[in-house]
């Protein structure tokens, strides 16, 4: 966990520990939910935190905080501050810094927040474009640096109109009026929730929020919803387990810091800013998207459409010329075939500048997604190849968009569509504790598409629920003849000999973490070795056994102990002092990872006394990596100078060296080099 992280974790558990107090639910949204899921805790690149509250309890979580807070917290909201430049609200900190885009002209608190938005109760489908379009015009009201209606292609006329009045009568009024509008249906009288969020209000069945259930989240006890399955599939795809490629991480653009109070920074850099100058241009941008907004949609339309006829034509064309009958293929579960011939057709078809992303800058395209007609003969198979192989998000969306842009579906495509709904149902069902009608499902379903990677997997994983080992085995051997380099079929296989050969089964796990990146499989495997840690532990530090030891590193890579353990067998079985070099390097970087913790300072420790130095210096060495401020350097160079007048050697000379080096102190620095090498010689 990173420091960031610390802060986040903190400011959950305050309101966590409010919402206990005052019998208030929420729940966690968003990639804070997945992580809950996926990790038991952060998505490890992230930064933020999103819970969601239902309006009645985010209303009465208003209420309470105004009496029962933590010090040096504050709730920003437009309930209570009509300045602050967001709809949604944040439980912030303010002793620290988190200065977002839309913040830096002094809008705010700006100190490390967890994001709380808010679920509005709406009675239909038809109400919602009206909430969308209310909320969008808001959005454009309260936060002036950002686009929101433009994307939605709403309020050309509508935003100059309430601007003006907003001006003339006063920003409460306006906003209030149009709250009134959007807030004003009761929870008993609606089915559906909207979020409150200008970048993508989506809309939800309120079955899937529910009265909430528990996970865990770094060790907290935590609310999730009751159809938590459906939420992630919803939002992340039927992958949502799989960690994504580094590049595709996602992160927010702003100015952090937990040791410096936000003013502070603000301070810094305001006297360099004009804020009347640029809030005004920031309204002129904002009125010029408004003017040319018909336009530059419709161009951007046009572009669209020229991909689509170029991507049909390119497609035909490989198809006549692929050598080979597509559905006879399709037949013999040459899906890899098929796939290439679709890759061009997949890539385009499914992009972000075609269909659009459920985000801030990828809904109107999502909203109006454009549509390379091959033609239906031709999309079942490529829709087909991407159920059967494990991209069933990306076959559901395909088929979303031909339905929007060319009608009802045919029955071929009808069929593809129940399948993935079916095998979505046996997922939520499962996730809901019906695990009898749920294992019932997907026996039918694999008994019809036994090469299905997606059922073949959740099948196994039943099976394994449900103590069926040798079948289950049977069918993990029979996956990875289907598909050879999947890591969690290799898991599977592992967990069905675990009882007959532990280290068989370990060194299994070892194949399925490198061909892998399913984060549910990763952790399963990393709690797997957690239950026997003791035990193995023993075992490999009896035997200094350093290949059991890097073997349980692998499975369970965040475990300090066992990184701690290796490096102490390493440095314990070594005599090559390039080889303790590269160690101490490696410590260095684990130190760092680790957040200084305190295995890792003593491995590191261990490694410099192997190196010959005493246990004082070796502590002197571990606490120059860990220093960060003069007056730390200084301290370790007073106790530097003192072993040397007490107990001199090398290499108490060669760390003050060090030290005065790391000072600027270059002739000190050179004196005591000197005098190590007088004293090795």
């Amino acid at each position: 966990m990173s420091p960031e992280q610390k802060r986040l974790l903190s400011l959950f558990k305050e309101i966590n520990d409010i919402c206990n107090r005052h019998n208030i639910v929420y729940y966690m949204a968003g990639g804070t939910l997945i992580g809950a899921i996926r990790h038991k805790g952060f998505i490890p690149w992230d930064d933020d935190m999103d819970i969601l509250m239902t309006r009645d309890n985010w209303e009465k979580f208003i209420e309470v905080t105004r009496t029962d807070i933590p010090e040096n917290r504050v709730l920003e909201c437009q309930e209570l501050d009509r300045n602050y430049p967001n709809m949604f609200g944040r439980y912030t900190d303010v002793t620290s810094t988190a200065i977002h885009n839309n913040q830096v002209l002094g809008d705010g608190i700006c100190g490390y927040v967890v994001d709380i938005l808010v679920l509005d109760p709406i009675p239909d489908k038809e109400h919602h474009e009206k909430y969308t379009a209310d909320l969008m015009l808001y959005s454009d009201l309260v936060n002036p640096s950002l686009n929101y209606s433009y994307r939605f292609d709403v309020n050309q006329n509508r935003f100059m109109k309430y601007y003006k009045r907003m001006q003339k009568e006063g920003k409460d009024k306006v906003l209030t009026e149009l709250e009134d509008k959007m807030f004003r249906y009761n929870e008993e009288d609606c089915q559906y929730y909207v979020m409150r969020w200008g970048g993508a209000p989506f809309l939800f069945d309120k079955d899937m929020y529910g009265s909430s259930r528990w996970g865990v989240f770094e060790g907290v006890k935590c609310r999730i919803p009751d159809r938590t399955a459906d939420y992630l599939t919803w939002h992340y795809g039927d992958d949502w387990m799989y960690i994504p490629p580094h590049g595709e991480h996602e992160s927010h653009d702003a100015i952090f810091s937990f040791t410096t109070q936000y003013k502070t920074i603000q301070n810094d850099y305001m006297r360099y800013i004009d804020v009347h100058k640029v809030r005004k241009s920031l309204i002129k941008r904002k009125m010029f998207f408004f003017k040319h907004m018909d336009s530059r949609l419709r161009m951007k339309d046009m572009e669209v459409t020229a991909i689509g006829v170029s991507v049909k034509m390119d497609t035909l064309k490989a198809v006549e010329n692929c050598g080979f009958d597509i559905y006879e293929a399709l037949d013999n579960c040459e899906y890899e075939k098929i796939s290439e011939l679709f890759s061009d057709y997949y890539s385009k078809q499914l992009s972000r500048k075609v269909i659009g992303r459920e985000d801030y800058t990828g809904i109107n395209r999502f909203r109006k997604p454009g549509y390379c007609d091959i033609g239906d003969e031709l999309l079942y198979p490529a829709v087909m190849v991407l159920i059967h192989t494990g991209r069933i998000a990306k076959a559901a969306r395909l088929l979303d968009v031909r339905e929007i842009n060319k009608g009802p579906l045919d029955d071929k495509l009808a069929s593809a569509r129940q399948l993935i709904m079916d095998f979505r149902k046996a997922v939520s069902d499962d996730d809901l504790g019906h695990k009898d009608e749920s294992f019932e499902q997907m026996k039918s379903l694999y008994e019809k598409y036994s090469h299905n990677d997606n059922i073949n997997m959740f099948y196994i994983e039943q099976l394994l629920e449900r103590n069926d080992v040798i079948l289950a085995e049977k069918l993990s051997k029979r996956a990875l003849d289907l598909f050879p380099n999947n890591g969690v079929y290799m898991k599977y296989l592992g967990d069905c000999i675990y009882g007959q050969d532990e280290m068989k089964a370990l060194n299994i796990y070892a194949d399925a973490v490198s061909n892998t990146t399913n984060g549910v499989v990763l952790l399963q495997i990393s709690e797997r070795v957690e239950s026997r840690k003791t035990e193995l532990m023993s075992k490999a530090a009896a035997d200094l056994d350093l290949e059991l030891a890097k073997l349980l590193t692998l499975l369970s890579p965040d475990d300090v102990d066992l990184v701690k353990l290796k490096y102490d067998i390493m440095t314990e079985t070594t005599s090559d002092g390039s080889e303790l070099a590269t160690i101490i390097t490696e410590l260095k970087d684990e130190l760092i990872k680790f957040d200084m913790a305190s295995p890792i300072r003593s491995a590191l420790s261990n490694a410099y006394i192997k190196r010959g130095e005493s246990e004082a210096t070796a502590s002197l060495r571990v606490s120059l990596v860990m220093a960060s401020t003069i007056d730390e350097y200084h301290e370790i160079k007073d106790k530097a100078i003192e072993i040397c007048q007490q107990q001199p050697d090398s290499h108490a000379y060669r760390l003050l060296s060090d030290v005065y080096n790391t000072l600027g102190m270059t002739t000190d620095a050179d004196a005591s080099m000197s005098e190590a090498d007088r004293m090795e010689n």
